[in-house]
């Protein structure tokens, strides 16, 4: 079977087609009958009309699958909903702590919704939320990562001061193990489809690993390496080149023009590429 993802929402386009660019990232995953949004963007009107232009109906979408509860992810669910008529209560897969409030701060002086946007009280009756700290099988090709623990997360992971949550009535820094990646099964090996990838490029490459004991050959998606260190970029491009030659990297959304230049230039242009708005692979699966 041929399954095939396409980018349709993220800050740069391909060539040749017209979007509306935004910050947040979206994946439209076709697997057969099923139809599968991976992530939903940040501003709901730029999902749908980004949708339209590449001709993808709300009504075929059958599951959604949720990466983590930052809105730059998530905050297209209401626009998305409004606009799917069928009445076919559509599975939303995600972690427990998606929902949990989520803020962004800069020092002590804001602080700002960064996490789910209310979902309106006639839309909720359109959406059933799966929830599990452990891997979920979407289908019998698509499983997510499940919650990678901190204790996992033993080689650099993506988590930024600036995100704080809410627990027992206190702000404290937010370590995202709500963060999820969807790893495909096919012929060749396992691709990885990540949103951020808060908890780091390499355990969640061995996290995925480990799921379905084959080797990842393929990652599409974010790294959130956005203002990451000089030094960082370049002890993550020597682990690539050490341990992961095999693997394809097509980077989008959090991945931060300075990472990608480096990488790039540090593994050449056959393993490092970039997954725009309208960017459709396909898999033999």
């Amino acid at each position: 079977m041929k399954v095939s993802v396409m980018t349709i929402y993220d800050r740069i386009t391909n060539p040749g087609f017209f979007s509306h660019l935004s910050h947040g990232v979206s994946f439209y995953i076709q697997e057969g009958k099923n139809h599968i949004l991976y992530d939903l963007g940040l501003i709901g009107k730029i999902l749908i009309k980004n949708m339209k232009i590449l001709n993808v109906n709300p009504n075929s979408v059958s599951k959604i699958v949720l990466s983590h509860g930052h809105s730059d992810h998530v905050g297209g669910m209401n626009a998305f909903l409004k606009e799917r008529t069928k009445e076919t209560v559509i599975p939303v897969y995600a972690h427990t702590n998606v929902l949990e409030p989520k803020r962004a701060h800069l020092g002590k002086l804001r602080l700002w919704n960064a996490g789910f946007y209310p979902i309106e009280t006639d839309l909720k009756k359109k959406i059933r939320f799966v929830l599990s700290t452990e891997p979920i099988e979407i289908t019998s090709r698509l499983v997510t990562t499940g919650e990678i623990a901190i204790e996992e997360r033993t080689n650099l992971q993506n988590i930024s001061r600036h995100f704080v949550h809410y627990v027992n009535g206190n702000w404290i820094q937010d370590n995202l193990v709500d963060d999820t990646s969807l790893i495909l099964k096919t012929k060749e090996g396992l691709v990885l489809i990540c949103g951020c990838c808060h908890s780091g490029l390499v355990n969640t490459i061995n996290k995925a690993e480990s799921i379905c004991d084959d080797k990842v050959i393929t990652l599409i998606g974010g790294v959130h390496l956005v203002g990451a260190k000089i030094e960082k970029i370049l002890k993550i491009a020597k682990i690539i080149e050490n341990d992961y030659s095999r693997i394809n990297f097509y980077f989008n959304h959090s991945i931060g023009k300075r990472a990608y230049r480096i990488l790039r230039k540090k593994l050449g242009e056959k393993q490092i590429n970039y997954a725009p708005f309208g960017k459709e692979f396909t898999f033999d699966c």
